[in-house]
């Protein structure tokens, strides 16, 4: 109880100081919750900086889901651990433990803060929500609080290196207590925080039409648009300042507000998200041909990948750098005489970490890491593994 203490001293400590600061810099409007009962608090996850804008607004002491990677940073980590020991959850991995460790910190009377999506959204729309969510709030036996953020993804774009000059709001979605939980399915409690937090930031801002300027607003957006509208070719975008374009001659730059204009009438999307669906309709019926096909050769090759082995809460080792080879039944990584082979039947979980880099864990128990010096869709790797395997969401 000394440890749970001292956490909830920083935490109080931290939110007092910083909270006006951060309102101030990231432009955010939140409306504040103060729990009766200790409680499960979910959001929305769209920033780096949604786990300081929520503590901003919640006020009671949290202890948050954070991604593994945090923990690897050397003196930094133990720092983090020692002030406010968030919980450990892997990405590409086996959740169990998290889930352990999250109901252990609510039986402490305090509440935890999770990202209901476990990921930042690429496109603006709310991500998918896994159904084992709803069964870990009502095992809990505590209340549930969903909280909405808006905005975020115009100001600080996953895909993207620089943040904008826009506001960022927050909303209370629900308020659950342990009663009303009790009294719930599993089914209604996941409707319900599926319909809370979600959230289609393109129909949104079409509304509101809110500015959110930058000098730079379309770089990095090949770590989220892989295919051109006009050759169907992939990986051949890229983008510079404000513009977007592809070797074939197609061209077009983003606005203030987050939407796509034609240059030299070309024909475009008007948003992100819309460019997405038709991407991965368009890659599905690609990839779909490729593996009915034969072909010997790779699908899609990715080149400068770096292959690291990573010690969970240490640091990661470096095993291989080359081109990623994607087939429609494994990654292979030939490396000199070295060779790394990953069929999909022998991963057990894979997603993206951050910006960039892919982490996976194979059936030898090890975690991976894929990273690359140059920006690439990782995306792209996630997207065609549960494709081929046949698991849309693992």
């Amino acid at each position: 109880m000394g440890k749970l203490r001292r956490h909830k001293a920083v935490y109080s400590f931290l939110r007092f100081t910083l909270s006006p600061l951060l309102r101030r810099l990231l432009r955010f409007k939140g409306e504040p919750v103060k729990p009766d009962f200790n409680c499960l608090v979910l959001a929305n996850h769209n920033t780096d900086w949604d786990p300081l804008l929520c503590a901003t607004a919640v006020k009671a002491h949290m202890y948050f889901v954070a991604s593994e990677h945090i923990f690897r940073w050397g003196l930094i980590s133990r720092i983090i651990v020692h002030l406010v020991d968030p919980i450990a959850r892997p990405k590409g991995s086996s959740a169990l433990q998290t889930i352990k460790e999250i109901r252990k910190r609510l039986g402490l009377g305090t509440n935890v803060m999770m990202f209901a999506e476990g990921n930042r959204s690429w496109n603006g729309e709310t991500g998918f929500i896994s159904p084992a969510t709803g069964k870990l709030a009502k095992a809990t036996g505590c209340g549930l609080i969903t909280y909405r953020l808006s905005g975020g993804y115009f100001a600080s774009p996953r895909w993207a290196e620089n943040r904008r000059k826009g506001p960022i709001l927050g909303h209370i979605a629900g308020i659950y207590s342990p009663e009303q939980l009790k009294n719930m399915s599993v089914d209604e409690v996941n409707r319900a925080i599926s319909q809370d937090l979600y959230e289609n930031a393109y129909e949104l801002q079409q509304k509101q039409m809110i500015p959110y300027r930058s000098k730079r607003p379309a770089e990095f957006l090949e770590r989220v648009l892989y295919m051109c509208p006009s050759c169907k070719r992939l990986l051949s975008l890229k983008s510079s300042g404000s513009n977007f374009s592809c070797s074939c001659g197609y061209s077009v730059k983003i606005n203030d507000f987050g939407f796509f204009e034609a240059k030299d009438g070309a024909p475009v999307f008007d948003n992100i998200y819309d460019w997405d669906m038709w991407q991965k309709a368009e890659l599905f019926s690609l990839a779909d041909k490729y593996s009915s096909s034969g072909i010997k050769d790779p699908f899609i090759c990715m080149p400068d990948e770096g292959l690291f082995l990573i010690h969970q809460k240490a640091d990661s080792v470096l095993l291989a750098r080359s081109t990623m080879n994607i087939y429609a039944d494994r990654l292979e990584m030939v490396n000199g005489d070295e060779a790394y082979t990953f069929l999909y039947s022998s991963i057990s979980g894979m997603a993206v970490n951050g910006k960039g880099t892919l982490v996976f864990t194979a059936d030898d128990g090890k975690y991976y890491e894929l990273k690359n010096t140059r920006p690439r869709c990782a995306l792209l790797y996630n997207i065609l593994f549960r494709h081929f395997s046949g698991r849309e969401y693992i």
